[in-house]
Formats: C-alpha cells, structure tokens, sequence
C-alpha cells in the first residue's frame, strides 16, 4: 500500500519525475451500473529535471517570512484502510466562508476568521474539484458528474443536474450560465438559476489508456469557453452555443501522458491584446495567441499545474521545480530545486513571496526575485490541492484532510 500511495498525485496528476505512480484507471460498472475508478499501481521512469537542476537551498528562519498559521480544522479522512490519504479539491473563498469538498463525499462550509464549520452537505461521489460562487449559490460538482447548487449561507439544495462524465475541473460561471467540463471532453451549458442543461457537447470519445487529469478549468474569453482536454488539445468553443471554433493539439500524443489539464491564463483582458498561457503533461509550456491557438514560444517545461503571471513575470511548477520566465518571450530568470520533492501544487504570489506546496510534507516560501527558499512549514499528509490567497490570508487542504489557515502579517 505503501508503494501505491507514495505515487498518488494531486488531482489524479503523474510525477514527470522519478517515482512509482498510481493511474486512475479505466471506468467500471458495478451491478447497479454505478462507475467506479480503481487505482493501479505501474512504474514510471523518466529522466528528473532535478538531476539537471543546480539551484542551491538557502537556510531561512522563521522571521525570513512574516506569516502565523490561525488555524486548522479537521475535515472527513479517507477509509481508514489507506495508509496514506490523499484530497485533490482545493478552497474556494467567497467573503466570510471558506467552500471546500472532499473524497468522503461531504461538501463543508467553515468560517475564514475561526475555523469553525458552519455547514455540510452530503453528495453522491467523491469531490475533487474547486467550487465557485454567484450571488446567493454555490455551485460544485462530484466525480459521478452530479452538479449542485446550494444556498452558500445554510447549505440547502437549489438543484442538481446529472452530466454524462466525471467531473474534476471547477465551473465556469458567466451570466446566467454554468459551463462545466467533464472527463469524457463533454463541454455543457446549464442555467443557472434551474440547473436545466442547455446545451452539451461531445468533443470525441474519452482518451484510451491512462490520463493524468482529465480537464482543465473552462476560461471566458469574447464570446468563447476555453478548455484543454486529456488528449492534449487546446479547444475553444462557443459560449452561446457549444459549436467548436478552433483546436490546437499541444501534446504529443506519442508520449504517454500528453494532457492539457493546466487552466489557460489569459495575459491581456481581451482577445486583440495580451498572450495565453498554457501547460502540458508532456513537459511544454505555451505562450499562444488566445484568437486562433497559434503558439507565440514554448520552453521545454510542462506540467498539470497552472502558472501565475505578476508583474509581467511567469511563475511556473514542474517536477518539484519552481521557475520564473519572463512573460513575453519565456526567457528563464531563475529555478529553484525543492528538498527531495517529486512533485509540487499551482503557486500562489503574495507581495514578494511565492508559496508552494509539495505533495508530501512541506509548504515552500520564496523570494519571488531570486528564488530563494526563506521557510518552509510541515503540512501533514502534504497536498495534492493547490493553496489559495484571500487578502493576507493563505489557505489549504492536506492530504490528511486538514484544512489550514496561515496569515501573512
């Protein structure tokens, strides 16, 4: 059990690097035709960047970086039978609440000042993805395709629609409409104040074999929804309608995992300024032409996380390496090797500091200028979820289901 848990990745993400992995495999129908994921124990051998990395750790004392944990609570673990837990759904922040689900199938509500739940919610199959929020609603879904919407202040049900698809990225919400993304490279328009599905599409049948994720995050751009799906392309479809406008395939679909499960980050507010970028799970990054998908520069640096772009700098994780390139012409400013860290979550900027989390053990803090390491902090179980800022406040689920809370002072 040992060797299978060492491997889970965040959000059902593969190591580039070294390491024995866990694949969520195939889809299977138990007799009340329910599907089912299984995990499979396989070995995946390639090269670590981090043996090609020289970017010496620097000692930080606790002062390095002004921050306090405020709290932690603890949310609903993993069958006790799993020696090591895992949680991929990472918080949602809207005011005074903190929105996050979990594996055991409980969406939670709890207080961003005290910790304290406030409301929980019971769904049919396992949360893995982020929720978002519009006006007097959550919304989220599970892996069994069952999207919800709740009343954000007690948790009561609005409505739920059933899609054809696990679901593991979060919902795009603009207007009166809810896009959501599923693993079969369903793209499906709901209202919503209903839940009624207005229009779905099936972009092909779901990737054979193994994938990493699956979807990435749906992004609104003028009039189109932007997605990257587990066969490595880039697609934009329309909002009005689901008719397919453009794709590009980014991942090579001769390397065994090739998806574009990294959300695409739009540079410019609209389509006739600005770059998109973009990630692969076969080791590219893309800056491309968000019109049309045409690629502006790519580095050999890709994963399923998504990057960060401050100040005109990106900030970008890859096999438990963290990089800085410069936004317009991908140009590396530095690289930072973390302490025996396969694998590491999305960054977050705060003022001059980068935050990190690894899939095991620690939360990284960096000097945003150079690289440097100035602290680091124990998280149990570490995460396969990504940290999330509000103001100076700092949140994350771990692995252990925990959920914490530091302050940047």
């Amino acid at each position: 059990m040992a060797s299978i848990t060492e491997a889970i990745i965040k959000k059902c993400r593969v190591a580039r690097s070294v390491c024995c992995g866990v694949l969520l495999g195939a889809p299977t129908k138990t007799r009340r035709g329910r599907t089912r994921h299984f995990f499979i124990p396989a070995l995946i051998l390639v090269l670590s960047p981090l043996s090609l990395v020289h970017s010496p750790l620097h000692a930080a004392g606790k002062s390095s970086v002004p921050l306090e944990r405020k709290w932690v609570v603890k949310l609903k673990q993993n069958s006790w039978m799993n020696r090591r837990p895992f949680q991929f759904a990472t918080p949602f922040v809207d005011g005074d609440k903190v929105f996050v689900g979990v594996h055991r199938e409980i969406f939670y509500a709890v207080d961003v000042k005290k910790g304290k739940k406030l409301w929980t919610f019971k769904t049919q199959a396992p949360i893995h993805a982020q929720a978002r929020t519009s006006g007097e609603a959550v919304f989220f879904a599970d892996t069994k395709g069952m999207v919800y919407a709740l009343n954000k202040e007690n948790g009561t049900p609005i409505w739920a629609s059933k899609l054809e698809g696990e679901v593991m990225s979060a919902p795009l919400i603009h207007g009166d409409r809810i896009y959501i993304v599923t693993l079969s490279k369903q793209l499906a328009a709901l209202d919503a104040a209903k839940g009624t599905v207005l229009w779905e599409t099936s972009y092909g049948s779901r990737e054979s074999g193994f994938t990493v994720r699956g979807s990435a995050d749906p992004v609104f751009l003028n009039g189109n929804i932007l997605v990257g799906y587990s066969d490595g392309s880039l697609a934009a479809h329309d909002a009005a309608t689901g008719a397919l406008r453009w794709t590009k395939q980014l991942g090579d679909r001769a390397q065994s995992f090739h998806d574009v499960d990294s959300t695409i980050l739009l540079a410019g507010p609209s389509t006739s300024s600005g770059l998109a970028y973009v990630a692969s799970a076969d080791g590219k990054f893309f800056a491309l032409d968000p019109r049309t998908g045409q690629s502006v520069w790519q580095v050999p640096v890709g994963s399923v996380n998504d990057a960060v772009l401050q100040d005109g700098f990106l900030y970008v994780t890859a096999g438990g390496v963290t990089y800085c390139f410069r936004g317009d012409n991908g140009q590396t400013v530095w690289e930072q090797a973390l302490e025996e860290v396969d694998e590491s979550s999305s960054p977050v900027v705060y003022g001059k500091w980068l935050a990190v989390v690894a899939t095991k053990g620690k939360i990284y803090f960096l000097d945003r200028e150079t690289g440097d390491i100035k602290r680091s902090w124990f998280v149990k179980g570490g995460s396969y979820s990504d940290p999330v800022l509000q103001g100076n406040r700092l949140f994350l689920l771990s692995n252990a289901s925990r959920l914490y809370s530091f302050e940047f002072k």
